[in-house]
């Protein structure tokens, strides 16, 4: 537990580094990615809003900051309830969006510019994911949108449909999320895929964040491993000269055994083959993300915040607690992983 006062202390010295470094979110999302299943409207109470009801936002405060996970809905296991579990906190996370939502959000943890990254699906939403990312946050610099390729687009047409995100909505970033998307990357089919929007996005330079690791929420239990490291490590990501970054370290919901002998070998070995390769940290539990930053070298890590599943603050705060338990003199590669390393990579030029 990292109580409230500290919590505060930590925050305070993002604030003193901020007068030098701009910081940055390499990952978020400004809508549901798991049911996709809210429609959203300008709220009738709030500026800048974009809500699923009439209720009020309420910006968020700081608290006291538990750093072991809680029971998760993936621990019940009658699924109906464990469904039920999930849409209650989704709707709860992802009642308010918008510019002021997340500016509220940056304004608590210190952060200056964030990537917004949708995730397409086939499950009968009424509007591209992409096109109302765009619609809400395009005349806001703050934030720097992504886009998603759907599974209506065929192989042969993704340069095309990119071509026009790019001059549509000025996209920066393509987020893939194998295990949403339901891309098998072992497969020929899905690692010609792959492949193929890693040609695109170095074709309009366009950074590729891929989600790595589980998502037990996943409702197509076939597709929950798809992101694991072991499949993503047959992909020619020189394929690209514009950086790719596998979110949560390539650990999304992997406990810490898996992560120390079966991922970070392989992890390792991927970085040291792809000089374009990078990683986030979004999404870690506390011991994962003490791992990984004793394991990767800072220089090719980003901070991710996954919100709004997770609160960016919060993850800010993991980060700095995480780097403290390394090293007394962590201040250098905080500034590393939140704005030399990203305005580098992701960022560059954005």
């Amino acid at each position: 537990m990292v109580n409230r006062k500290d919590v505060i202390e930590y925050l305070d010295i993002v604030k003193s580094l901020k007068k030098s470094f701009t910081f940055f979110d390499c990952h978020a999302h400004p809508f549901d990615i798991l049911l996709n299943e809210f429609q959203y409207r300008p709220s009738p109470v709030n500026e800048s809003v974009y809500s699923i009801d009439d209720s009020r936002f309420t910006e968020p405060t700081l608290s006291d900051l538990p750093l072991e996970q809680s029971n998760s809905n993936t621990e019940i296991i009658n699924v109906r309830l464990r469904e039920k579990f999930l849409a209650t906190k989704i709707k709860r996370l992802y009642a308010h969006t918008g510019p002021k939502v997340f500016g509220a959000h940056m304004e608590l943890s210190g952060l200056d510019k964030v990537l917004l990254l949708p995730v397409e699906r086939n499950n009968g939403a009424i509007k591209c994911m992409t096109t109302l990312t765009g619609e809400v946050f395009r005349n806001d610099n703050r934030f720097v949108l992504g886009c998603s390729i759907p599974p209506s687009i065929s192989d042969d047409e993704i340069a095309e449909y990119m071509k026009g995100m790019v001059n549509r909505f000025n996209v920066k970033a393509v987020k893939l999320h194998p295990n949403i998307m339901e891309i098998d990357p072992s497969s020929k089919s899905g690692r010609e895929r792959i492949e193929r929007i890693l040609s695109g996005c170095n074709q309009f330079d366009l950074s590729l964040i891929i989600h790595g690791g589980m998502s037990l929420s996943v409702r197509n239990s076939y597709a929950r491993r798809y992101g694991l490291i072991d499949n993503l490590k047959g992909i020619n990501w020189a394929l690209s000269d514009a950086t790719v970054v596998i979110a949560h370290a390539g650990s999304y919901e992997c406990d810490q055994h898996l992560v120390e002998n079966d991922i970070l070998p392989v992890l390792k070995r991927m970085l040291l083959a792809h000089n374009n390769l990078m990683i986030d940290i979004s999404g870690l539990e506390v011991g994962v993300l003490i791992l990984i930053l004793r394991n990767i070298e800072i220089d090719r890590i980003v901070f991710g915040s996954d919100a709004l599943y997770e609160s960016q603050w919060s993850r800010m705060v993991k980060l700095i607690y995480a780097l403290k338990k390394i090293r007394r003199d962590f201040e250098n590669d905080l500034n590393r992983i939140m704005s030399i390393n990203p305005s580098n990579s992701v960022f560059k030029d954005k």
